[in-house]
């Protein structure tokens, strides 16, 4: 059965965040627990805190092991969001990642590692994007065939200035390890999720043309992975697209969630990271 591939040091999965840069995500605010917050600062904070959460399933006594090689890339221009010693890298072993945090910042609770941060571009070359993402992931399926398909979570604002995307995506969905084609799951970052649609089977549950596009852009979520988020507990069902549209401050982990919490690897406690990310 494919998406079942065992995750490991010598079978490590591929996980790709693309983020619009576009002035409405810097500009544009959305509601959360601790009040209002830009946009793209929430979805860089989701980004954070799932590396966090990956470091902190690897991490041993003797170090964090290299589960993932994970990419975070912004559009509007195309870029790695990695800064400090990692500015410009593409894709980064989960270890490497461990020891090198663009910052340590505290909140009134704890303190947290931060890596990629809100960076404010121009127009949106979506498709140029997607297309970028394709080249560096076909390189990494062809060191690892054996290994869990990539996945790639992007998370817009605004439709693209470079032509119709569905093509470009339907190309980085046809990427593939011997354990299934890659997976693109999308997120339409809102103001608030008032009217949030998660994980539809039909495009007619959707809104807008925009919406529908996006639909078409998603993959279908692998029945392995069904089965595995119907047992614990959230609500997808044969034919679910990786899609959540108007995607609020609690709504925009789901995509992400969603991917981690099928995996075996490791639980999340947030209490092993290694003692320089505290």
């Amino acid at each position: 059965m494919p998406y079942t591939a065992t995750i490991n040091e010598q079978q490590p999965g591929c996980l790709v965040f693309l983020v619009d840069q576009s002035p409405s995500m810097i500009t544009g605010a959305m509601d959360s627990p601790g009040g209002v917050i830009a946009k793209g600062q929430a979805v860089c904070d989701v980004i954070n805190r799932s590396i966090a959460e990956l470091v902190d399933r690897a991490a041993r006594s003797d170090g964090v092991r290299n589960w993932f090689d994970i990419g975070v890339f912004g559009y509007g221009p195309i870029q790695s969001l990695f800064g400090g010693p990692l500015t410009g890298r593409t894709l980064v072993p989960l270890g490497e990642l461990a020891h090198n945090p663009l910052d340590i910042r505290r909140n009134e609770r704890m303190r947290y590692p931060v890596w990629v941060q809100p960076q404010k571009g121009g127009t949106l070359p979506t498709c140029s994007a997607l297309r970028h993402c394709h080249e560096i992931i076909e390189d990494w399926t062809m060191l690892h065939p054996r290994s869990f398909p990539p996945v790639v979570w992007h998370y817009t604002q605004d439709g693209a200035n470079d032509g119709d995307p569905r093509d470009a995506a339907r190309e980085l969905m046809s990427l593939k390890t011997d354990d299934g084609n890659l997976l693109l799951l999308n997120c339409y970052v809102a103001a608030s999720a008032r009217e949030c649609v998660a994980y539809p089977d039909e495009s007619t549950e959707l809104p807008n043309g925009f919406a529908r596009q996006l639909f078409d852009m998603s993959s279908e979520l692998p029945e392995a992975i069904v089965a595995r988020a119907r047992s614990a507990g959230l609500s997808v069902r044969t034919g679910s697209r990786g899609l959540v549209f108007n995607a609020g401050f609690e709504s925009l982990k789901s995509p992400v969630d969603l991917f981690l919490r099928m995996l075996n690897v490791g639980t999340c406690v947030l209490t092993n990271l290694p003692q320089h990310l505290r």
